[in-house]
């Protein structure tokens, strides 16, 4: 109540059980937001990276929403196989109609010089 009677807008209450949040909440005027705090606080968040399962840790009062690190991690697995496979890219993805054929010069770019870079410089080995 001293921080209400100072001036402050709102109160974020963290961890807590959800009892001692709802006393809280019932005995201010201003608005509590609650993150791990119960369903009784006036409003609640979540850090996005724990709603989303971005870590290997999680909150033990974070509710695993979806786990898109798990997911990320296939994809850049899917990716990286693809590129060493050489089927990343799609079958036709300019067809002959979508674009003028004198817009770009066949001779206006060194034939091979991308990949005898990436592969100097060890990027076509993937993760």
């Amino acid at each position: 109540m001293a921080l209400e009677q100072a001036g402050v807008f709102a109160i974020v209450l963290e961890h807590m059980p959800d009892q001692l949040a709802q006393r809280i909440s019932q005995a201010l005027t201003i608005p509590t937001i609650g993150i791990g705090a119960g369903s009784h606080c006036d409003g609640q968040v979540l850090v996005t990276s724990d709603l989303l399962g971005l870590s290997e840790w999680q909150p033990p009062f974070a509710k695993p929403y979806i786990n898109l690190r798990k997911q990320g991690i296939e994809a850049a697995k899917a990716f990286c196989e693809d590129v060493r496979q050489r089927s990343f890219a799609l079958k036709d993805p300019y067809p002959q109609d979508s674009y003028p054929q004198d817009s770009y010069p066949q001779d206006s770019y060194p034939q091979d010089s991308h990949h005898q870079d990436s592969h100097h410089l060890g990027l076509d080995r993937g993760l």
